[in-house]
């Protein structure tokens, strides 16, 4: 998945400045993720964009899904679900 992402988000994002963070495995991101995502909700930018791609595996991608926006929630981003159509800072892939 990096390697792809490394090829393909250059051609979607054009010149914007952009990084990949790779993890071991969804259960290392996941664990992670709280503490990652409350510091960048400390000092991000109102015109920056998270987004978090994570492949489910057998879940069940609903129950992944919230899990992760009440991740974004409690770390102070503002998601799809919580801007209500207003500006958002984080979206899952």
């Amino acid at each position: 998945m990096e390697a792809a992402l490394r090829t393909i988000v250059p051609k979607i994002v054009g010149k914007l400045s952009h990084e990949i963070y790779p993890y071991q495995c969804k259960q290392d991101l996941l664990s992670k993720l709280p503490e990652r995502l409350a510091g960048y909700a400390y000092w991000l930018p109102d015109n920056w964009r998270l987004t978090v791609i994570v492949d489910r595996d057998d879940d069940d991608c609903n129950d992944l899904k919230a899990s992760m926006e009440t991740i974004a929630t409690n770390a102070g981003l503002s998601t799809r679900a919580s801007a209500g159509g207003g500006p958002i800072q984080w979206s899952i892939g």
